[in-house]
């Protein structure tokens, strides 16, 4: 979503509209820290009004997120964990990663105030502590 800079929430509607007609049931928003709260408010509340569900996928590649801040992972998840449109697997809202393993899922709870269904995109051999699953890109 980081190229993405939509002025409503209104010109998310397009993608959704043909997603859910390709029965498409969820949508990743990749995000690196340069995404605003506000580009995602959008993306939650035209996937709400269409009939979509989306998560959060948080991008570590390059250097976008610091695996050593879970804190600044847990708190954009908080802001957004409780919307109409947020995937919820299991009774908890579903989050993903693009790479990030060493990411301290603990801490990342803690900060989000929940528990998740935490899926990241991590290599199998790492440590998958406190993960539901991997996620593949």
């Amino acid at each position: 979503m980081g190229i993405v800079n939509r002025q409503t929430s209104n010109e998310y509607d397009a993608d959704f509209n043909i997603a859910k007609a390709a029965s498409i049931d969820a949508f990743a928003l990749n995000i690196g820290p340069d995404v605003s709260n506000t580009q995602l408010e959008y993306a939650y509340d035209s996937a709400a009004r269409i009939g979509m569900k989306v998560f959060i996928s948080f991008d570590f590649n390059d250097g976008l997120f610091s695996t050593g801040d879970a804190k600044a992972v847990g708190d954009r998840i908080k802001a957004f964990k409780d919307k109409p449109a947020q995937l919820i697997v299991d009774g908890k809202p579903f989050v993903s990663t693009f790479v990030g393993q060493g990411l301290n899922v603990a801490a990342v709870k803690a900060a989000a105030g929940s528990d998740l269904f935490f899926v990241p995109n991590w290599p199998a051999n790492s440590d998958q502590t406190g993960t539901d699953g991997l996620f593949n890109w």
